[in-house]
């Protein structure tokens, strides 16, 4: 009977040593820290991880477009002949820097000929019909000569007189010298001179070649004066005004320039549905190309957001999250999960729409880090 209750006794004691074991045990757990995400300080070291607040920062909207270089209306031009002939000569070369007033070409022909000729003629008998226009106009006036004879007289100078001032006008455009021409000093060849400063850019005549005024010989385009030409979708340009800053960069090229939006389109093209905008480019030193094709990106609006590098952001199946530092120890940082709502991303940075708490989050790092 004894045995029996020795028996009974140190089972009793067994059990409640058990419960007071799982009782210390359960005391001892910190659900807390179970559900947090544990860095050791050697781990934050080795992979270089950052702590640091959420900052306050300017975000732009923007729109982002095609568009190309293009010369000024005024600082681009197409040469052609000022009167047919054949080019004899050619004193530019594609690519070249020209100046306004250099000679591009030399014309020679027929009709070069046959204006000097005319011109010369027309000069001769100006000089007989003014003579004999002042001679008329004399005796009328002293009641010797007739109306009739006066008037005709004047009649025929003012014809010839008018017959002299298009041809020496015709022949001042060719640059040729009309006194020469008008003592018979002839011209086999007039030139055709560039009308702005710029480049040749292109050449479309060949020593030989017979040029009507219809026919273009040769353009050339001021590239210091370029302008940016931007297509903007239609849904796009409500959005646009005047002043607003342009950065841009010519394809596949890293290098990015800045323009100022001059003029916003007002019609639409049907194929494209697109509109001509046009900027002015900043950097005018800058050496661009005619027609180079660029990317373009348009600041419309800007305003301060709370931001964040995007790399701070986890994603997970249920939604994004921040890893919030929650406290620390002597050899581990503590982490907790502060969901949240993301919007635009500039220059690498992301912006939190919704409230969140304040302190330092996980900035660099979280990438590596199981939050699951």
């Amino acid at each position: 009977m004894k045995q029996i209750k020795n028996l009974c006794l140190v089972t009793l004691i067994f059990l409640l040593a058990n419960a007071c074991g799982n009782k210390i045990k359960t005391e001892n757990s910190t659900p807390e820290t179970d559900s947090l995400i544990v860095v050791t300080k050697s781990q934050f070291n080795t992979e270089n991880m950052v702590l640091k607040e959420p900052i306050v920062m300017s975000f732009n909207q923007i729109v982002k477009c095609n568009g190309k270089l293009v010369a000024n209306a005024n600082e681009t031009a197409k040469i052609s002949a000022v009167i047919p002939g054949l080019v004899e000569k050619i004193h530019c070369t594609n690519g070249q820097n020209i100046s306004r007033g250099q000679v591009l070409f030399s014309i020679s022909g027929n009709e070069l000929i046959e204006i000097q000729r005319d011109f010369a003629e027309t000069a001769s008998l100006l000089k007989r019909l003014k003579s004999e226009f002042e001679r008329t106009k004399e005796l009328f006036s002293q009641k010797v000569g007739t109306e009739k004879e006066f008037i005709q007289a004047e009649s025929d100078y003012k014809a010839i007189n008018a017959r002299y001032a298009a041809l020496k006008m015709k022949i001042n455009i060719m640059g040729l010298n009309a006194q020469q021409i008008e003592e018979g000093n002839f011209s086999n060849s007039y030139p055709v001179k560039a009308p702005i400063n710029g480049q040749i850019t292109r050449i479309d005549a060949a020593i030989g070649q017979n040029t009507g005024l219809q026919d273009y010989l040769a353009e050339i385009t001021d590239n210091n004066q370029l302008k940016l030409k931007i297509d903007v979708f239609e849904n796009d340009v409500r959005h646009l005004q005047k002043g607003q800053s342009i950065r841009f960069n010519l394809l596949n090229d890293t290098l990015s320039y800045s323009a100022t939006l001059e003029t916003i389109g007002n019609s639409v093209d049907n194929e494209t549905k697109t509109s001509a905008c046009y900027a002015t480019i900043n950097q005018a030193d800058k050496k661009f190309v005619n027609n180079a094709f660029v990317n373009v990106e348009i600041t419309t609006n800007s305003d301060s957001v709370l931001a964040v590098p995007a790399e701070a952001v986890v994603k997970t199946e249920f939604g994004s999250y921040l890893l919030r530092m929650a406290k620390e120890d002597a050899e581990n940082y503590y982490f907790g999960k502060t969901k949240v709502e993301t919007g635009r991303i500039n220059n690498e940075y992301i912006e939190i729409r919704n409230k969140i708490e304040t302190g330092k989050i996980l900035w660099k790092g979280a990438y590596n880090l199981n939050v699951e």
